[in-house]
């Protein structure tokens, strides 16, 4: 599982905007961006969880404040994680991106 610890999004989203965001700082957020993708890869289309992807959903545009359907979330999630891993070299998301393959287990392969 990824880490818990959710940085300050203000903090975040200044640094990234000003350049000035660190590797590690986008290792945090490819982290929680696979997450993500797995748990709708997995449960997305299952619809003995429909109702907590949809409660989630709910919450997360709420904080964002733009559409969250699970769908469009998967696919923007996908993207941006492309545009990081091209930027930040990280051996795991290489591997990721070249397998596409997000709703496999992916403690097995550590």
């Amino acid at each position: 599982l990824p880490p818990l610890a959710v940085p300050p999004l203000g903090k975040v989203l200044s640094l990234i905007r000003a350049g000035q965001a660190s590797a590690q700082v986008y290792r945090e957020i490819l982290s929680a961006m696979d997450a993500t993708v797995a748990v709708l890869d997995a449960y997305g289309s299952n619809s003995k969880h429909c109702d907590q992807i949809s409660a989630l959903s709910t919450l997360v545009q709420h904080e964002s404040g733009i559409a969250a359907d699970p769908a469009s979330v998967r696919d923007r999630c996908l993207k941006a994680i492309q545009a990081i891993d091209e930027v930040v070299a990280t051996p795991q998301h290489s591997r990721y991106r070249q397998s596409n393959d997000y709703a496999s287990d992916l403690v097995s392969d550590y």
